[in-house]
Formats: structure tokens, sequence, C-alpha cells
């Protein structure tokens, strides 16, 4: 007799549970990387990209004038500051430049390293250089602002 028959009832019903729910959580993955996919054709990047330290960061720039460099917080990108009216509002005076930070919206985030607020500072810096930005003011929404610091100090 199979080692499986031997099993009583409430052990073969507890495998069966883990089965069906690794079962429904690949399956979860793979709709999520399709449904992933499927947002990036209809909705492609508006803005453009700098790579800085091998990592290619997504970002908008409208204006003239002083720098203003937006930076968001959580759950949000670059496309929540155009929605709400802030870019193109602050892009009556001033050069402003809005970043999607490491691992949302367009921009990539590599999982060998930890992005800790320093870590981002030190991308958004040299990719500020990049686009030969000088002394912006740096304003950053929620866990943003705490990268704007980092970018204050340094």
């Amino acid at each position: 007799m199979s080692r499986l028959l031997r099993r009583t009832s409430t052990e073969r019903q507890t495998l069966l549970s883990w089965a069906t729910a690794a079962a429904t959580v690949a399956t979860l993955a793979v709709w999520n990387h399709y449904q992933a996919r499927r947002a990036v054709r209809q909705h492609p990047p508006i803005g453009r990209f700098v790579e800085v330290e091998g990592v290619r960061l997504h970002y908008l720039e409208k204006g003239t004038g002083t720098a203003v460099v937006l930076l968001h917080g959580n759950t949000v990108t670059v496309q929540d500051m155009v929605c709400s009216g802030l870019f193109d509002q602050l892009a009556e005076k001033h050069r402003v430049i809005a970043f999607d930070r490491p691992g949302y919206g367009f921009s990539e985030r590599p999982r060998n390293r930890l992005w800790t607020s320093q870590a981002q500072a030190r991308l958004f810096r040299e990719a500020l250089k990049q686009l030969d930005v000088k002394q912006p003011v740096v304003l950053g929404h929620s866990w943003g602002t705490l990268v704007a610091l980092d970018l204050a100090v340094d």
C-alpha cells in the first residue's frame, strides 16, 4: 500500500490544502506577471531614462529656470506628481525633474543591494550630475523626504 494511502484523513486533507495553496500562488504569480507586462504595453513610460551605477532611472523633465527635483513617497510614482498638477505648475517658472525612485514606476531596483535613503540619495546625486543640475531645490513627499534630507546633508 502506498505511503499516501496509509496517511490519515487529516494528513491527506492537509497535504491537499498545501498543494492547492501552492497551485494558487503559482497561478497568481503567472497572472500578475502577465498583467504587469500588459500594463507596460498599454501605458509606456512618458519620460526619459538615465543610468547610474548600473541602475536605469526613469524621470520627467519640463521647464526652465531654477531646478526643482521631486521625489515621491511609497506606493506612488512620478505620474502622481503629474496628475496632481504640481509638476506642470512648478514647470511654469522652474526646471522640474521628477524621478521614479528605485523599484517604482519605470525605474529599476536591482535586488543585490540594500535600498536605504542614503543609497537612493547617492544614486540621484549622480543622476543630477549627469543631467547637469547644480544646487536644486529638492522636494520630497512621504518616504521621499528621507531621500531629500540625505541629498541635502551630503
